[in-house]
């Protein structure tokens, strides 16, 4: 099982730290995989950024997101980098897992094969994740999305996991076969209102025929990604940006701007 991380060529601090977290639970050097982080300092502007990320090989979603004013452009900044990463596991044979580098796992190796394997036939399993009420439900950024809530149901298959994303959004920690990251590509290409850290939910609620996508049930939906994520709050996944020598996100500050 491949490890697909998301990181900025000047935070050795948080990749360093991750690979040994990753380490501790049980994988090697090798399968650990970094993806550079593309640097907000690069792209004076939301246009510049959307024209360089478009001409990367995403146009449909960038060349939308030129004139909208949400998401941010910090949380286009990370999309990109997502972007990239779902890419690569899109265009390989095998299970992965995706990572934004301040996150880990926090169980063995081990423990998370054997969810997998119970979960045999999955494309998507979200291992955190946070509500955004705001987005789906009271519509605060006029996206006009025809979405609703929905219960949500503990999969037949494992007491571990909800069916579906009905809740929950995340592009922190997942794990995705290579057609699970190629449908949420499909859907940001043809859907270009959310972002990556929203798509998945987008998609769950617009093509609920869709299956193969689950959430683990043990999270605190009420613990958003700039927040650190403790012990108690998810068995699978934790927290490293308590440990690194910059504790504040890379992108506080422009994640709900318009401009750089």
């Amino acid at each position: 099982m491949k490890v697909y991380y998301v990181n900025r060529s000047d935070r050795d601090d948080r990749n360093y730290l991750f690979r040994g977290a990753m380490a501790a639970a049980g994988f090697r050097p090798k399968s650990l995989n970094r993806v550079i982080a593309m640097h907000k300092e690069d792209y004076p502007d939301r246009d510049i950024l959307c024209d360089a990320a478009a001409a990367d090989g995403f146009p449909e979603f960038f060349l939308y997101q030129k004139g909208q004013t949400w998401p941010g452009y910090g949380h286009l900044v990370c999309s990109w980098s997502v972007m990239r990463c779902w890419r690569m596991i899109a265009e390989q044979d095998d299970v992965a897992i995706q990572f934004l580098d301040d996150y880990y796992l926090r169980v063995d190796k081990k423990e998370l094969q054997r969810l997998l394997e119970v979960l045999d036939g999955f494309k998507i399993i979200q291992l955190a994740w946070h509500t955004r009420d705001d987005v789906f439900f009271e519509d605060k950024y006029n996206l006009k999305l025809p979405y609703r809530a929905d219960e949500l149901k503990i999969s037949p298959v494992s007491s571990e996991v909800y069916i579906g994303a009905g809740h929950g959004c995340s592009d922190w920690a997942l794990v995705l076969t290579p057609e699970g990251a190629q449908l949420i590509l499909d859907y940001m290409k043809y859907h270009p209102e959310l972002n990556t850290e929203c798509a998945l939910t987008g998609m769950h609620h617009a093509f609920r025929s869709i299956g193969g996508i689950y959430s683990v049930r043990d999270n605190n939906p009420e613990v958003i990604g700039t927040t650190v994520l403790k012990p108690d709050d998810n068995k699978w996944v934790g927290h490293l940006v308590e440990f690194t020598n910059k504790q504040q996100s890379d992108l506080i500050g422009t994640h709900e701007q318009t401009d750089a």
